[in-house]
C-alpha cells in the first residue's frame, strides 16, 4: 500500500511539472529565405510609369491610387494589381462595314476613328475592353447615321458621296456622346471607303452609265438648239425673210442634222 501511495505522489508531481520542451534547430531554408524576402519585397513594390501612359493601383479590388506623371512609384506588391492605359492618340480602322442607305441599297463603308484617353480611371474601370468597345460602337454609329442618307442623290438633296465632310462631323459628335462617360475623346471620324455592295454593283454601274448618256444627250440637244437659233437669226440679219413655217422647218432640219452628227461622233 505504501509503495502504491508513493508512486501516485510521484506521478502527481510529474503532472504538475511536465518535462522541458525539446527545441528544434531552425531549418537552413528558413535562414536563407528570411534575409532574401525583404529585398524581394522592396524590389517588387516599385513600378515605373512611362511617357504617354497612366496607371491605377488596386489593392484587394479597391482603387487606392493613380500614377499620372512619368517616374518611379512604390506601393506594397502584396494583393496589388496595376492596370495601365495609353494616353497617346490611337487609330481604330473599320473595314468593309455593310450598311443600308436611305433607299435600302447595300453599300460597303470603311472608316478611321482617332481617339484619345483623357480620364484613365474611367477607361480602365468602366469598360472591359476599350479597343473593342470603341470599334463596335463606331460601327453602330456608322450604320445608324448613314441610314438617313442616300448613297447618291439625283434631286440635289444631301447624300453620302456629296456630303462626306458634314457626315464625318456628325459621326464624330455622335461617337463623343457615347465614349465620353468612359473617359475617351474622339478627335476625328472619317469615312475612307464608299462603294456599292457586290450584289448590286453591276446594276448601279449600268444605272450610272445610263445617267451619263442622258446627261450627254441633254448637252447635245441644248447645243443644237443654240446653233439652229443662231443660224436663223444670222439669215434674218442678212435680209432673208422667213415665214413662221419656214423658220420651223429650217430649225427642225438643223436640229436633226446636228443631233444626228453629234450622236454618231
Amino acid at each position: 500500500m505504501a509503495s502504491d501511495v508513493v508512486q501516485m505522489q510521484v506521478k502527481a508531481q510529474d503532472a504538475h511539472h511536465p518535462p522541458p520542451m525539446k527545441i528544434e534547430h531552425t531549418p537552413i531554408l528558413s535562414m536563407i529565405c528570411g534575409p532574401i524576402c525583404l529585398p524581394c519585397f522592396i524590389t517588387q513594390s516599385w513600378f515605373v510609369l512611362n511617357e504617354g501612359e497612366q496607371k491605377i493601383v488596386l489593392n484587394t479590388g479597391v482603387l487606392v491610387g493613380e500614377a499620372r506623371e512619368p517616374g518611379c512609384y512604390f506601393y506594397n506588391w502584396f494583393n496589388r494589381e496595376i492596370r495601365t492605359v495609353s494616353t497617346k492618340k490611337s487609330c481604330t480602322e473599320i473595314k468593309h462595314c455593310k450598311v443600308a442607305d436611305r433607299d435600302g441599297n447595300p453599300i460597303i463603308v470603311g472608316a478611321v476613328v482617332v481617339a484619345q484617353v483623357v480620364e484613365p480611371r474611367r477607361a480602365l474601370l468602366d469598360v472591359q475592353n476599350l479597343g473593342q468597345f470603341v470599334e463596335q460602337q463606331a460601327m453602330a454609329i456608322v450604320r445608324q447615321t448613314l441610314s438617313h442618307y442616300a448613297f447618291e442623290s439625283t434631286d440635289g438633296s444631301p447624300s453620302i458621296r456629296s456630303d462626306t465632310a458634314h457626315i464625318n462631323d456628325m459621326l464624330a459628335e455622335a461617337m463623343n456622346v457615347i465614349v465620353k462617360p468612359i473617359g475617351v475623346r474622339i478627335i476625328s471620324f472619317r469615312l475612307d471607303e464608299l462603294s456599292y455592295a457586290p450584289e448590286i454593283a453591276t446594276i448601279m454601274l449600268k444605272r450610272q452609265a445610263a445617267k451619263a448618256v442622258v446627261e450627254a444627250r441633254k448637252i447635245i440637244v441644248e447645243g443644237a438648239v443654240q446653233l439652229a437659233q443662231s443660224s436663223v437669226e444670222a439669215l434674218q440679219a442678212r435680209g432673208i425673210k422667213l415665214t413662221e413655217h419656214q423658220r420651223g422647218t429650217l430649225m427642225a432640219n438643223l436640229l436633226t442634222v446636228l443631233c444626228a452628227t453629234e450622236t454618231e461622233s
